[in-house]
């Protein structure tokens, strides 16, 4: 799909580079495909990230290491200037969420196509991003802005005549990311105590929370919208249903996704929808994953965020083996100086080769040390496709119950859709029966070396927040919790998500649990000399 004529002639002329900003999760694969379709390829910084997660090169993405890098130090002039005397830029994108707004200033700055700046906020912060949809005339979510507990009574008696509604509330940061501080609560008395344990903290962004979102609890089945789009033009080149239970007590664990074939009902809701919102949101150019409820009465958004489908960029190849394309690819091509590459591909997917789903891994076993995996009678299965593990022998298991417990996933595809749901829920039937254990014990175990990438996807799913991890020092003894409103287990040992290099030096332990309310409270202890 590349248009290696365009750039080889722009070659002629001179250097001509294309720009990612933050070449984390997808972001690596994104600058690795340029790069293997003749572009040359520049990194750039956005922020102060950790050496460990600039340096850490994914499998599969070794030319990282050889593309040249410059560091954005928060003036946008002077970046551009910077790039522009390494060649003429073609094209600006950003890898992960981090680099959106970077990739909006440079891109108007050096006047390539770009999407308005002027709403730059709106598509990268929850508050405006609603309130923009709405004044399109496209339903957004019910929500107020709250900056002390007290403006929750406002929001009840504006939007629901003051009754607290039966589904319940949920409370969330304004912008933050990886589930951080989402409470989700059942009655007033929580939402105001969800606001409270918000306003003041800092978030997964690394920015204090001056307020926070409450917003109606939607119900339904949640839906991921994926979509290149160039010059106004939108193509959807997937959508993926989430499938989320409740599991080891958190309300949502990740279970698997499903690619859905463009023929389902629910697909005949959500497209028109969703470009409707990025017409609201003037969403011209570039990729777009987008999250949308679909309700009893209708779609509704959750979020955009203007980059690639994250999760490491590992269901690329499943995409391509069912749908015959996917969004990595696709963002190349829109961003291709020839729009021809773009115009071949149609609205939404057609004649899609397989069927497929992503099967989460998880484990319900106490926590304990990692022996290792059984997957010879996986690799039996009609529908097996391949997998991405994270977790290795030696490291030390806990109980899934978000993403960063989560092991793994295997991909299932076949022209049988009916083989591969019947593979998905066997491999659910059987999951303890994928692990070896070498040990389990009811008080936390010796922790082992740290699994270097499970520290990088920490970081990454709290967006890498620009915060040193030397000579930190968590609160002792913090109470968190709000009776029947569960927490990311994540959030309930501190102010902040540790990754598992913290948790080196700083390791929860339990000090109590009361049986009426899904409340634990833990005491932090920090090793000698940090």
């Amino acid at each position: 799909f590349c248009s290696s004529s365009a750039v080889k002639l722009l070659f002629a002329m001179g250097r001509v580079i294309t720009v990612v900003i933050d070449t984390l999760s997808s972001g690596a694969m994104l600058a690795v495909r340029l790069k293997e379709q003749g572009y040359d390829v520049v990194r750039v910084w956005s922020r102060d990230f950790p050496p460990t997660l600039k340096g850490f090169v994914p499998e599969g993405a070794k030319c990282l290491a050889d593309m040249e890098t410059l560091d954005h130090k928060g003036n946008v002039e002077a970046t551009a200037k910077a790039l522009s005397a390494i060649g003429q830029v073609r094209s600006v994108m950003a890898g992960c969420e981090t680099g959106v707004e970077l990739q909006d200033q440079l891109a108007d700055y050096l006047n390539l196509r770009r999407n308005d700046p002027a709403l730059t906020e709106a598509r990268t912060n929850k508050r405006p991003m609603a309130e923009a949809v709405r004044r399109a005339g496209v339903r957004a979510v019910r929500q107020r802005y709250c900056a002390k507990g007290a403006d929750v009574k406002d929001f009840i008696r504006e939007e629901y005549d003051g009754s607290f509604p039966t589904t319940g509330v949920v409370v969330k940061p304004c912008n933050s990311a990886g589930s951080d501080s989402v409470f989700m609560c059942p009655d007033i008395e929580g939402a105001i105590a969800g606001v409270n344990a918000i306003i003041g903290e800092e978030n997964a962004l690394g920015l204090k929370n001056a307020g926070c979102l409450v917003q109606e609890l939607l119900v339904g089945t949640e839906y991921v919208v994926d979509t290149v789009n160039r010059d106004g033009v939108h193509k959807v080149v997937a959508i993926w249903s989430y499938d989320k239970r409740p599991c080891n007590g958190a309300a949502f664990v990740y279970f698997g996704m499903r690619i859905l074939d463009m023929t389902d009902p629910a697909a005949q809701v959500l497209v028109p929808y969703t470009l409707a919102v990025l017409d609201a949101l003037k969403v011209h150019n570039g990729p777009v994953h987008a999250e949308v409820m679909l309700t009893p009465t209708g779609p509704c958004l959750i979020e955009v965020n203007c980059r690639i489908h994250g999760a490491e960029g590992v269901w690329e190849r499943l995409a391509q083996q069912t749908l015959g394309m996917n969004q990595i690819q696709g963002t190349v091509d829109c961003n291709a100086d020839d729009p021809a590459a773009f115009n071949q591909y149609p609205m939404v997917p057609k004649n899609c080769k397989q069927h497929g789903m992503i099967v989460k891994l998880r484990t319900e076993h106490p926590r304990g040390a990692l022996a290792g995996f059984e997957f010879g009678w996986v690799e039996k299965l009609p529908s097996y496709f391949d997998r991405f593990i994270i977790s290795k022998a030696g490291d030390v298991l806990n109980p899934t119950t978000d993403l960063l417990t989560c092991p793994g996933e295997i991909h299932l595809a076949h022209s049988n859709k009916a083989q591969v749901e019947k593979d998905y829920a066997e491999l659910h039937s059987k999951m303890e029966s994928l692990y070896r254990w070498s040990s389990t014990e009811a008080v936390p175990l010796p922790e082992a070396k740290p699994n270097l990438f499970r520290v990088l996807l920490q970081k990454l799913i709290t967006i890498c927040a620009p915060r040193r991890l030397e000579a930190r020092t968590p609160r002792t003894q913090r109470r968190v919790g709000i009776p029947m409103s569960p927490m990311p287990a994540s959030r309930k040992s501190s102010s902040h998500t540790m990754s598992p290099l913290q948790k080196t030096w700083a390791s929860p332990i339990i000090v109590s649990k009361k049986p009426d309310q899904d409340v634990l409270e833990f005491r932090l202890e920090i090793a000698d000399g940090q």
